[in-house]
């Protein structure tokens, strides 16, 4: 399950790829402070639904990118083979 800090990370990491300050998201949401965005980036304020739609816009990203977990898992799916049993092996072919 996401936590506020999880989306807050996804949001820092979006913000800064576009090289844009806290201060500038801000003024772009219409916050009246920088400290809004930095509440949101830390998980100390929840997110409504029309400021995920916004902050998605201006970070030019969807809202699924928020949501979804891209990151590659760390390790390989580990494939497990039943051998045949010996025994009514001529049966279960047929």
């Amino acid at each position: 399950m996401k936590t506020k800090s999880d989306l807050g990370n996804k949001i820092r990491k979006f913000r800064e790829r576009l090289k844009l300050r806290q201060a500038d998201l801000a003024e772009k949401m219409g916050f009246s402070s920088s400290e809004t965005i930095s509440q949101i980036e830390r998980g100390g304020r929840e997110i409504k639904a029309w400021e995920l739609v916004e902050l998605a816009r201006h970070l030019q990203v969807s809202v699924s990118d928020f949501i979804e977990d891209h990151q590659k898992p760390e390790k390989d799916p580990v494939v497990l083979w039943r051998q045949t049993p010996e025994f009514e092996k001529e049966l279960k072919e047929a």
